[in-house]
């Protein structure tokens, strides 16, 4: 299966092999940002998750072939703890804003005489060291190897699959949101009529929940609101046509306080992927802006978190072979460059409580790979 996120950047990233370590640990002449390791890993990390407000990081490490294990990491003392072990691992995402924090994770047992998965959720309390079981469900096309998103309050958690279930046209593939309330720990599936063809995304208060639409006699892509409260579609307008959505599925980010869209996209003039911001007001869509990056640069992560307006990216140019983490603001195009080195960045989180990113370089060179997980305060 294709993940309906970006390539090599969310679930499980591409392997991240650092060629020169020492330029972003020990420091580059350039390096705009402080950066420091939090802790060392045996084994293949592919994405760091920090907490908006507590010192919690959370990775999933392979560190055998096919073997992965979950870590919660103490940004604070540096001690990586071991919550779970699994063969087929998901999607993670804590949530913020909880006295402990926990970290909402899922993990899947294959069944393949049904070619399905049974997807187990998870919360897990750091401080008590404890997970506790909260739902599951039965996926076909293996989505859990999809990120779980969150409202930026920690009130709401979504994760999509599709069950075997029936459709308008009898037997078939059923979307389901899979929702979890932090609260009071409500764990429900609920059938939507959604087509959801690539990737989608939450409203900061996980009240409205985004995604696009492609029509398919036409080609046309549309984005879609659909109001979680009122369960009514908000607005939806078609695609600009001189860009094309990204291969292997869309990856988009809203940020619906200031009313608009982040998508990657290219064009025939600009073959590789660049970033399309969209502004909509009311139920119209306002006119596209393209951010054009330099010659070789493409970007492998972004999101609007916390940012006001401007999205954190991590960039890689192939004709240098640097590896960036940039405030960008889309409108304008202006850039900020945090770090950047010759490592590979596979996938940056942004803690805006304190002002901190945190990332991973995975150093290949010896009998068995390391992760380094830093810490960048620019």
């Amino acid at each position: 299966m294709t993940s309906s996120r970006l390539k090599g950047t969310s679930g499980f990233l591409a392997p991240a092999v650092a060629l020169c370590l020492g330029a972003l640990l020990i420091g580059a002449p350039a390096q705009a940002a402080k950066t420091s390791v939090v802790t060392k890993l045996t084994g293949t990390a592919t994405v760091v998750r920090a907490t908006p407000y507590d010192e919690w990081l959370a990775t999933w490490v392979e560190y055998a072939h096919e073997e992965f294990a979950l870590y919660a990491i103490n940004a604070g003392s540096g001690e990586a703890i071991e919550v779970t072990k699994t063969r087929h691992p998901g999607g993670m995402c804590w949530i913020p804003r909880q006295n402990p924090p926990q970290l909402f994770y899922c993990k899947a047992d294959r069944i393949p005489e049904l070619d399905i998965s049974r997807v187990l959720y998870y919360v897990y309390d750091p401080i008590a060291r404890e997970s506790t079981k909260i739902g599951e469900a039965r996926d076909q096309l293996e989505t859990y190897k999809l990120d779980p998103i969150a409202a930026e309050d920690g009130s709401v958690v979504f994760h999509y699959t599709l069950d075997q279930g029936v459709t308008e046209a009898g037997e078939g593939s059923v979307p389901m949101f899979i929702r979890y309330e932090a609260g009071d720990r409500e764990f429900y599936t609920a059938a939507a009529n959604a087509n959801i063809a690539g990737d989608y995304d939450l409203s900061s208060d996980g009240s409205m929940l985004y995604w696009p639409l492609t029509k398919e006699d036409t080609g046309d892509l549309y984005f879609v609101g659909w109001n979680l409260v009122a369960h009514d579609e908000v607005w939806n307008s078609m695609y600009y046509a001189d860009m094309n959505p990204a291969d292997g599925g869309l990856f988009i980010k809203v940020d619906a306080a200031n009313e608009r869209i982040a998508m990657l996209a290219s064009s025939s003039g600009q073959p590789r992927l660049q970033m399309c911001l969209y502004g909509w007001h009311g139920r119209e869509l306002l006119p596209p802006v393209p951010v054009f990056l330099e010659a070789g640069e493409e970007i492998l992560h972004y999101d609007w978190k916390g940012l006001t307006g401007k999205v954190y990216t991590v960039i890689h140019n192939e004709n240098t072979g640097m590896f960036s983490i940039e405030l960008l603001d889309p409108l304008t195009g202006l850039r900020d460059v945090y770090v950047r080195g010759t490592d590979q960045i596979s996938f940056v989180d942004y803690a805006p409580g304190s002002n901190t990113y945190y990332y991973a370089v995975v150093n290949n060179q010896g009998s068995a790979p390391q992760t380094y997980v830093i810490r960048a305060l620019p």
